[in-house]
């Protein structure tokens, strides 16, 4: 698309980028340092980062939207989905796992008791086996 970015190092994506992109500044996709750092200190350097986008000459922009619209394709859907959805599997497991009442077979669509049940908000959620998944 063309559009750059920012995100942060406390995001997963932000640090998929900071560990396999080091020249991820360069085509428009600011990580923004906030893991161990004061607010007033990692909102200074995002307002920087949108000035010095402000400052932009007309040709720089252009430039960067190309490099940003180059790079885009690596971070497509297709390419990045089957990690997300291999953590949300993950995250759900190690949570049923710590209450213990995980059982490998099943993942089920409602959160546990304790927590705000999906199930009270649409009674219909059910269990559903992983060759659903």
């Amino acid at each position: 698309m063309g559009i750059p970015a920012v995100t942060s190092d406390l995001a997963g994506f932000g640090r998929f980028v900071q560990e396999h992109m080091p020249d991820h500044d360069e085509f428009g996709l600011w990580v923004l340092r906030k893991r161990g750092r004061a607010y007033h200190d990692a909102a200074e350097d995002l307002a920087s980062i949108m000035f010095h986008m402000t400052t932009m000459e007309r040709r720089e922009r252009i430039a960067l939207r190309n490099a940003v619209d180059k790079r885009s394709w690596d971070f497509d859907w297709s390419k990045l989905g089957m990690a997300y959805h291999r953590a949300h599997d993950l995250s759900i497991e190690r949570l049923w796992m710590d209450i213990g009442t995980y059982t490998p077979q099943l993942h089920l669509d409602i959160e546990p008791k304790g927590l705000s049940s999906a199930s009270s908000i649409d009674p219909t959620i059910e269990a559903r086996s992983t060759d659903d998944l």
